[in-house]
């Protein structure tokens, strides 16, 4: 059995998995979600996005969630995607899209946008005239995916489906974890993550 005991800070669905991996590695850990998927309201322009999927060659899913909320939102308005020209950063991701038929390209090694960057198949979908991408997200985040395609000659466009939020937690709670649990570790999986784990602390 590990000696360590880590707090992780996914969000919730992704925390659970992780600490039944660890679980069966005999590592003990915590689950305190320190981000939280909202679903944004989807406006006019968005609708539009979606209604117009098959005019780009290439449709980046950034994450997990956006990928469900995609796939969501397409089922509730009745339209059908396209069948070709999806990209995601990496294989979970991918999977989700595959869950519905909709094969996705991803890096084989990595899960950042440099290495979705360096995909045969995306500088292969943007090497047309006047090439449109659609990247699939939440609100905000790296710029890097869409300056880098640009500078390719590329048309770049958002479709932000969720916003990140620090879930509501009493103050306190954190150190009161850490104390009852005696963890010595904890993970932190992206920046967002770490900022909100900077306020609880």
């Amino acid at each position: 059995m590990s000696q360590w005991r880590l707090l992780l800070t996914r969000p919730a669905e992704d925390c659970a998995a992780l600490a039944q991996s660890l679980a069966a590695a005999g590592v003990g850990s915590s689950c305190m979600p320190l981000l939280e998927i909202a679903p944004v309201t989807v406006q006019a322009r968005q609708r539009l996005l979606l209604e117009g999927l098959h005019g780009f060659q290439a449709i980046i899913v950034v994450s997990k969630p956006a990928a469900r909320l995609l796939l969501e939102q397409l089922a509730e308005a009745g339209l059908q995607p396209p069948r070709q020209g999806w990209f995601t950063v990496g294989e979970a991701t991918a999977a989700v899209l595959q869950e519905k038929g909709l094969w996705a390209s991803c890096p084989p090694r990595g899960d950042d946008s440099e290495a979705l960057l360096a995909l045969p198949a995306l500088r292969q979908a943007v090497a047309v005239p006047a090439p449109r991408v659609l990247i699939v997200r939440g609100v905000g985040g790296r710029e890097l995916l869409a300056e880098r395609l640009a500078e390719q000659g590329a048309s770049v466009e958002y479709l932000e489906l969720y916003r990140r939020c620090l879930p509501a937690y009493p103050a306190g709670t954190l150190k009161r974890r850490i104390e009852a649990e005696r963890l010595n570790g904890l993970v932190v999986s992206s920046g967002q993550g770490f900022e909100h784990l900077q306020q609880l602390a």
